[in-house]
């Protein structure tokens, strides 16, 4: 696979992240604001991470680069954690594996 074929298959990854935050949001909307509050770390750290994919993700498929391991590597590294970090703040707030399809 190529960086510009691997970086539009992320992209569309990272449209059902942006939309597994938001629904996070939403259970949050329900939950005491003491217990919201406890979360927003985590969200932050989410947001930041969905911003460096964003430019990431950018900066691959705009140079798209001959050799470009190292780059995936990291892209691949920032969506693991993002991944983790969503599904345990999922669970926190009640919400169901809304996540599994992405792998």
């Amino acid at each position: 696979m190529d960086a510009k074929s691997y970086c539009e298959q992320m992209e569309k990854q990272l449209i059902g992240w942006k939309a597994g935050i938001y629904e996070v949001l939403r259970g949050m909307e329900r939950m005491p604001e003491d217990e919201s509050a406890s979360l927003a770390p985590s969200l932050t750290r989410l947001n930041a991470l969905v911003d460096e994919l964003d430019t990431g993700l950018a900066e691959l498929s705009d140079q798209c680069p001959l050799e470009w391991s190292s780059q995936r590597e990291s892209l691949d590294d920032k969506f693991a954690r993002m991944k983790g970090t969503l599904a345990s703040l999922s669970e926190r707030v009640g919400l169901p594996d809304t996540l599994s399809w992405l792998g």
